[in-house]
């Protein structure tokens, strides 16, 4: 498995990495299983996978758990990334959040800690939250630091306070907006990309059609991609990525996956799985190269799906729309009673 290095933060992760969001148990369907999670992380490092990414929020807590589970013994083999809880930024809470993952996760120092969603009403918030990350740096509680869904603008202000390692943005071949600032501002200060739903929250297996619908909590339902609206032009690009896989002998989740990596300034795909077969799938995008005519189709396909895309995309690049501020009063407090349940109930 190729590594490339986080950032300056001195850790090298594996270009293919696990995200663990399904294994927090809930938003992604009822077939989501612990023992399936534990032997799917397992594989994964048994294959050369070293980075392991989830978050507070997914369960909440429940997939560090998991994780913490799985790796029982081989901490070592592994890079773990987890975030602050969505929505916790006074100091108590941030503290509480990185307490609790380090006890689910059952390790005494988080490899990658990060910023899950910014505030987008309160910069300064995102600051406090980011100086007191440097001071668990500073403890050794944490390595390195990263932030998830954030803008050049947001970055610019937050490395006035901390060292950013990394930044996690939707990228893929359906979501491309990275492209234009982002993706240029991070190789111009040396910080790691991780891409997160490098196959558009699935619809880039190919398993999908027109007429497909999730229930009301699944995290699919508010996806930009899966509208009805956009869904024809989305299943366009997957026909493109079938038809390359299949006359080289991959999947056309491995082609758009191989697309990602070989995008510059990319360092690490976040490919979500729920099962090992799903990894071992994912995994077949590892150690080949695209052609430059098969990345030409790609982009062509690509672009102007995108180009005729009519949506309004939010400031911090995010797949979903019509997702409450998880900010406003009203959601903060309903999120912090939730989470204070899951600890209970864990």
């Amino acid at each position: 498995m190729d590594v490339r290095p986080l950032g300056k933060s001195g850790l090298n992760v594996s270009t293919v990495a696990l995200g663990c969001f399904a294994m927090g148990g809930r938003k992604w369907g009822d077939d989501v299983r612990d023992q399936d999670s534990i032997e799917a992380i397992r594989f994964a490092i048994d294959s050369g996978v070293n980075l392991l990414d989830t978050a507070a929020s997914y369960g909440p807590g429940h997939s560090e758990r998991v994780i913490g589970r799985a790796i029982r013994g081989i901490r070592e083999k592994v890079v773990l990334a987890t975030k602050v809880m969505v929505s916790f930024q006074d100091e108590d809470e941030v503290r509480l959040s990185l307490e609790d993952s380090l006890d689910n996760l059952g390790v005494d120092c988080i490899d990658l800690y990060q910023v899950h969603v910014p505030n987008r009403g309160d910069m300064d918030a995102n600051l406090r939250v980011l100086e007191q990350m440097e001071q668990f740096r500073s403890q050794g509680r944490i390595r390195a630091i990263g932030v998830s869904n954030f803008s050049t603008e947001q970055l610019d202000q937050g490395r006035e306070v901390a060292q950013i390692d990394s930044v996690q943005p939707p990228y893929s071949l359906l979501w491309r907006y990275v492209e234009k600032d982002l993706l240029p501002y991070c190789q111009r200060y040396g910080i790691a990309v991780l891409a997160y739903s490098p196959l558009g929250q699935g619809i880039l297996t190919g398993k999908y059609t027109g007429g497909v619908t999730f229930p009301q909590e699944d995290s699919r339902r508010p996806n930009f991609l899966f509208q009805p609206k956009n869904i024809e032009d989305s299943l366009a690009v997957v026909d493109a990525a079938k038809n390359i896989g299949q006359a080289r002998g991959n999947t056309a989740a491995q082609v758009a996956i191989r697309w990602i990596l070989q995008q510059s300034g990319v360092t690490s795909a976040l490919v979500g799985a729920k099962r090992p077969s799903q990894v071992e799938d994912n995994l077949g995008s590892n150690g080949w190269e695209l052609s430059e005519d098969e990345l030409q189709q790609l982009n062509k396909i690509s672009q102007q799906v995108h180009d005729r895309r009519a949506i309004t995309v939010p400031e911090n690049l995010m797949l979903w729309e019509a997702v409450p501020d998880p900010f406003s009063e009203s959601t903060r407090r309903q999120i912090r009673q939730q989470y204070l349940q899951s600890r209970v109930v864990s």
